[in-house]
């Protein structure tokens, strides 16, 4: 199970847990985190896995942005993460199609 949370400086959260893909040790996915207008998105291997819709801004203030960690603990991501990319617009949907067949 994978846990997506969204958290802002007041501490309201909207949490959603889904399946994650049954994996090997030595396998790696491409993971990408969409949000555009009240929407946000967990897309695995080039498909959307997650819709959520929560008027939650979390980009505000001084809101931190925590990847593989969840803030209000000590529990972190036992794993590998590699080339991460933060954009400054949301991604189209055949943007993340194309970025994931170009890595495979």
């Amino acid at each position: 199970c994978v846990n997506f949370e969204i958290q802002n400086n007041n501490n309201v959260i909207d949490e959603t847990d889904f399946s994650w893909p049954t994996t090997s040790a030595d396998e790696f996915h491409f993971i990408v985190w969409r949000h555009y207008d009240n929407v946000y998105e967990v897309w695995i291997d080039g498909k959307r896995k997650l819709q959520v819709h929560s008027p939650i801004e979390p980009f505000s203030g001084t809101n931190c942005l925590l990847i593989a960690r969840r803030g209000w603990s000590n529990g972190y991501f036992k794993g590998i993460i590699d080339e991460i990319r933060i954009y400054n617009r949301a991604l189209t949907e055949d943007e993340i199609r194309a970025l994931y067949e170009q890595g495979k």
